[in-house]
């Protein structure tokens, strides 16, 4: 049981996203709505709706909390910015390194958290840590695999 490292990751929408975004965003159908205040009403929910689901885009959304817990320890690495994203990965990097966990368990890590941290170190143009990369390839070998996904 040594040398497992638990991670979830915590995500928001950028905060500033590219133009070509913004139109299709605001692009809201009121329907059949008349009144002036409902109707603006409406168009804020939406957009609220619209923008909280960019956070599951590494794109469009960023990390603002890794969680990692090994036997010994939790740890909770935070960050306010995008730069600040930048340095919490290089963080992360350093304490997969340091604690060598050979298997990294998540919960729906196979298709949010594993590519998105991916994605972020590319995005971030940081070299990706080893371990990451190996249970993105070996997820599916069992119990003796790198990669156990909950």
């Amino acid at each position: 049981m040594n040398n497992i490292v638990v991670v979830n990751i915590e995500t928001v929408a950028e905060e500033t996203l590219p133009p070509e975004l913004l139109p299709q965003l605001e692009d809201i159908s009121v329907g059949n709505r008349t009144d002036p205040k409902k109707i603006e009403e409406y168009r804020q929910q939406e957009l609220e709706k619209r923008m909280s689901k960019l956070a599951l885009f590494p794109l469009t959304g960023r990390i603002i909390v890794i969680g990692a817990k090994t036997p010994e320890n939790e740890y909770l690495l935070e960050a306010s910015t995008s730069l600040a994203e930048s340095s919490m990965l290089v963080r992360f990097r350093d304490l997969l390194i340091e604690k060598e966990p050979y298997r990294i368990v998540t919960y729906n890590g196979r298709n949010f958290d594993l590519p998105y941290l991916l994605t972020a170190f590319i995005r971030h143009d940081l070299a990706k840590p080893r371990l990451l990369v190996d249970a993105v390839r070996s997820y599916g070998t069992g119990p003796d695999g790198v990669h156990i996904d909950m």
